[in-house]
């Protein structure tokens, strides 16, 4: 009877055809980054190597420590003492050292810095012609750097040109190790006033 007989090979051959179109196929497309979720209606499948892109729109990895800085536009890196954020010891910058005096005059070239001392009783004090001198804006910091808990230091002032905690005064007494205090011009030449700050400041007088 013959083999064409019992089977019919063009049907066969169809049939495997079929059978073929309907075995999923490998994608030939790179996998997408970013998107809005889907189901998706390809019928291919992923190759097991496959790798997708890195995803920009999301934040990178951050490999920097301590405390850090973005700059607006997804870049983070470390922040500076003394220029990104504020601390006792970085306050302005740079230092103007005046360790082991018992008194120091404050002078035109300490604008915008901090001034040290580290021996209790210290006197520092502002005179009338440096105060003219100093733009408005001005600001100097002031540390006792001493461990002594009765440790302190005076600042004195041209007579009546400060103020703070509503009131003028001359002189004022910072106490306590590691005391600190910031002065900062706000009007100018005939005024010559200073706002005075500090969680240790004492009015003296």
């Amino acid at each position: 009877m013959g083999l064409k007989k019992l089977i019919d090979l063009d049907l066969l051959d169809r049939f495997l055809d079929k059978v073929k179109e309907l075995i999923p196929k490998a994608a030939s497309s790179v996998p997408e980054m970013n998107g809005i979720a889907a189901v998706g209606s390809s019928a291919k499948y992923a190759k097991e190597d496959h790798v997708h892109p890195t995803d920009t729109s999301r934040q990178a990895k951050i490999t920097e420590s301590g405390i850090l800085k973005g700059d607006g536009s997804g870049g983070v890196s470390a922040a500076v003492a003394g220029t990104d954020y504020i601390t006792p010891n970085t306050l302005y910058s740079p230092w103007s050292v005046h360790d082991s005096v018992s008194s120091y005059a404050i002078v035109a070239g300490d604008a915008n810095k901090t001034i040290r001392v580290n021996q209790s009783g210290c006197s520092i004090s502002l005179t009338q012609a440096v105060s003219t001198a100093m733009p408005v804006g001005t600001e100097i910091a002031m540390i006792c750097e001493s461990t002594s808990n009765s440790a302190y230091m005076t600042l004195t002032l041209p007579s009546g040109r400060a103020y703070g905690a509503g009131q003028a005064f001359t002189q004022v007494k910072l106490n306590g190790g590691y005391a600190l205090c910031a002065i900062k011009k706000m009007l100018s030449a005939t005024a010559d006033v200073w706002l005075v700050t500090g969680p240790d400041v004492e009015v003296v007088s």
